[in-house]
């Protein structure tokens, strides 16, 4: 589109980006938020003016950006007030300063700018086609095309929903798939980001490394159309293959996560950079290129006292540390840890003795921080919040687990779950929960053996939908294998191998029994063949 003489991009692409812009930034944060202020109120308006706006597929980003101008507005009205009205302007030269130059350079003035024809200009923001994302470790037209085009398909959905009413799911993209249960990315992601925010960086860092990590398996997919390709000259038929909603609520999660571990690492500065990165196109970055790599290599010794040379095999009777810088850094470490300790402990008796507080609220270990909200609550809240947070897991985990693999069982432990969570009575266990609170008087916490049932219950387990599933082809000798090992889990007799659940079978008694009355030619295994394919087949359901 045309604009002020600059061809920029579609409304929609920018109204998106005032968006982000505006739900970042504030006047306490930007620099020269004034102007920018002013820039995007005058886009705005012309927006608005364009003929057909309202008919637009993008009229209701723009009316959700003048909503969030005018929130700005309020927000620096109230807490900064009406300033003094300036008068007596400085006088800034008529000439342009705008980039890129108009042509013949500054010796233009800006009230006569002849009307050239539009000129491409160039913004910060370019579409990224070339870039490689570092952290989802995934091909660049995967991510573009399905997981971000989804992702912002999601959001739209949501910016353009009843905050008073329900929220939206996947819209069309789950007619297509018919997700069960259906699920909406962009909530996902913002719920997830505030668990993390509400855990701290240890829970943020926890669920990185466990429910909040992305991958994608094989076998995660769903098969779509069929296309001809040409590539060199030649025709291919290939088939578009689309993630599975796990994969997508996975990477939504991911998401969440990380951008609460980005905020988390910035909180605790406060500086126009950081701010600045926190922008949405802040993961996307190019890979070195050779001489990058080379220069970067050579500048790394550079200016530096002591070079960063690990010695392997230092010699003998040699001095590792001339200085002692390494050995007093960590003497002061374990001194300081030492005297918050001291510290913390004679604290907390003199407020129990002295105040008479048995519910006090604890000092933090260490008096570097970091602190986080979970440090200004009392002993009693932090058991609450202990518990609250564990029993919200174990829901998130029933019913993932639920949805994977459904099961009777873990849809009866996945409605207790929600109604315990409601404040309501058990469906089929109330008699037992009277007896159990008559008998202590007050419900007693989970102990490690129910926990372990609960994360076994969890687990992945053997159905049918997994037995359905088609094994890998590794060759005639695994399916020689697979066929010996479905005959010995089908005898019937109790003598057998696998009869009874309990009994502990090794991996020689297994190759013995796969190899047991073979004729001359017939496939003999070894114990490492057999340890191979048996995990393969577990795997893949086949095998506990």
């Amino acid at each position: 589109m045309d604009y002020q003489g600059w061809r920029i991009h579609s409304p929609k692409v920018q109204l998106i980006r005032i968006k982000n812009f505006l739900a970042d930034e504030d006047i306490d944060r930007t620099i020269d938020w004034e102007r920018k202020f002013a820039e995007i109120g005058e886009f705005l308006l012309h927006c608005l003016r364009m003929e057909g706006a309202t008919d637009k597929d993008w009229y209701i980003d723009l009316r959700e950006c003048m909503n969030m101008l005018h929130t700005h507005w309020i927000f620096e009205q109230y807490h900064y007030g009406e300033k003094k009205l300036v008068i007596d302007f400085p006088k800034y030269s008529g000439v342009s300063t705008r980039l890129p130059p108009l042509v013949d350079g500054r010796d233009i003035i800006a009230e006569k700018r002849p009307k050239d024809p539009v000129r491409p200009r160039y913004l910060l923001h370019r579409v990224p086609e070339s870039i490689q994302d570092v952290d989802y470790q995934i091909p660049g037209p995967l991510l573009r095309t399905m997981f971000m085009t989804w992702f912002r398909q999601d959001g739209n959905l949501v910016w353009a929903a009843d905050p008073n009413g329900q929220m939206p799911g996947s819209g069309q993209r789950g007619k297509v798939f018919k997700y069960q249960p259906d699920f909406n990315m962009a909530l996902t992601e913002d719920k997830w980001f505030a668990k993390c925010m509400e855990g701290g960086p240890e829970a943020t860092s926890n669920e990185l490394r466990g429910e909040a990590n992305f991958y994608i398996l094989g076998n995660e997919s769903v098969a779509g159309e069929v296309k001809d390709i040409e590539f060199r000259g030649k025709k291919h038929t290939t088939q578009i293959h689309y993630p599975e909603g796990e994969v997508q609520q996975r990477f939504a999660r991911y998401r969440g996560a990380k951008r609460a571990a980005l905020q988390q690492c910035l909180s605790h500065f406060d500086s126009v950079e950081n701010v600045a990165i926190q922008s949405p196109f802040r993961r996307l970055v190019l890979p070195l290129t050779r001489r990058q790599k080379e220069r970067a290599k050579t500048e790394a010794g550079m200016n530096i006292v002591y070079k960063p040379q690990a010695i392997k095999a230092p010699p003998k009777n040699a001095k590792i540390d001339p200085l002692g810088l390494v050995y007093w850094h960590m003497k002061l470490g374990e001194n300081h840890l030492q005297r918050a300790n001291e510290m913390r402990k004679k604290t907390e008796e003199s407020q129990r003795k002295h105040l008479n507080d048995p519910d006090m609220v604890l000092l933090p270990h260490n008096f570097r921080g970091p602190v986080t909200p979970f440090n200004f609550l009392r002993e009693s809240e932090r058991k609450l919040v202990a518990r609250h947070t564990l029993l919200v897991n174990l829901r998130d985990k029933v019913r993932r687990a639920w949805s994977r693999s459904p099961r009777q069982m873990l849809e009866g432990v996945v409605k207790n779950i929600d109604l315990g969570l409601q404040g309501r009575p058990s469906w089929n266990m109330k008699d037992e929960l009277v007896a159990h609170r008559n008998k202590y008087g007050r419900y007693l916490e989970m102990n490690d053996m129910e926990l372990f049932w609960v994360y076994f219950v969890c687990g992945p387990s053997t159905n049918s939908k997994m037995q359905r599933e088609a094994l890998p082809k590794l060759g005639r000798a695994f399916e020689v294998f697979t066929t010996r090992m479905q005959t010995l889990l089908d005898e019937p007799s109790q003598e057998c191998l696998f009869a009874v659940q309990k009994r502990n079978v090794s991996l020689q008694q297994v190759t013995l029994a796969l190899n047991a009355g073979l004729r001359h030619g017939d496939f003999v295994f070894s114990v490492d063949m057999v340890n191979k394919y048996s995990r393969v087949l577990a795997d893949h359901g086949r095998l506990g």
